[in-house]
């Protein structure tokens, strides 16, 4: 097995205080894909823009991408084996 296989983790490692992060297993732009497109798999209940939006327990990673003081997104992929993994963190809890 080479260095660089040894060094990929199975699973994905809690994020680090005050960070939301994003672990995907394959192409990294399918992982993007599939985070954005989260907020096509479930409905989401918006009564009316006077109201606030809040979590209910659905897209989970879309919700943290859009928040409204999510200023930056960093994203680190790998080759692990024939795998590739990506990694994003936000700058928000």
């Amino acid at each position: 097995m080479d260095n660089a296989t040894k060094k990929c983790l199975p699973e994905m490692l809690p994020d680090p205080p005050g960070r939301t992060g994003f672990y995907y297993s394959g192409n990294p732009v399918d992982g993007v894909k599939s985070w954005l497109g989260e907020m096509h798999k479930n409905k989401v209940n918006a009564p009316g823009w006077e109201n606030d939006l809040k979590y209910q327990n659905i897209n989970k990673n879309y919700f943290n991408l859009v928040r409204a003081n999510t200023s930056g997104i960093g994203c680190a992929a790998r080759l692990c084996g024939p795998v590739k993994k990506l990694y994003c963190l936000t700058d928000n809890p």
